[in-house]
């Protein structure tokens, strides 16, 4: 599959990212695409995976009906973490910038786990299509 070049050169030349691709050579510019540096926001996660993350102090000052909510919403298969209803249900029982909120949010941020190819559907990048990029005019 060929690379679009119209847009990877719009990405080395506008560097939305502040990467300053124009002080990198073509192999440098090649190297950093592909990186597997992109955070990627969760769009769903496990009731496990948010039960996993619980910060086990917080969970055990919880009252017992508050435990029970908990252990409910935990219980489903998928959650969208950035649904309203869900974060504001989670600040309600643990807290806003509490330690367990913190957990959550790393959780639902994800991890590196894209390059800026990838997200730009341009994966992956090699050296001879940064320079074809660049020379287009």
């Amino acid at each position: 599959m060929a690379i679009d070049l119209v847009a990877l050169k719009a990405e080395i030349d506008t560097d939305p990212l502040g990467r300053v691709y124009s002080a990198m050579t073509d192999d440098e510019v090649q190297i950093d695409m592909n990186l597997l540096i992109r955070d990627l926001a969760r769009g769903s996660i496990t009731g496990d995976e948010a039960f996993s993350v619980t910060d086990s102090t917080q969970f055990g000052a919880l009252t017992d009906t508050q435990r029970d909510l908990w252990m409910s919403f935990c219980g489903r298969a998928v959650i969208d973490p950035f649904g309203a209803a869900n974060v504001a249900f989670m600040v309600f029982l643990f807290g806003a910038g509490t330690a367990a909120i913190t957990a959550l949010n790393t959780l639902r941020q994800g991890a590196n786990g894209q390059s800026r190819a990838t997200e730009l559907g341009l994966w992956p990048v090699t050296v001879a299509n940064v320079a074809a990029a660049r020379a287009l005019v």
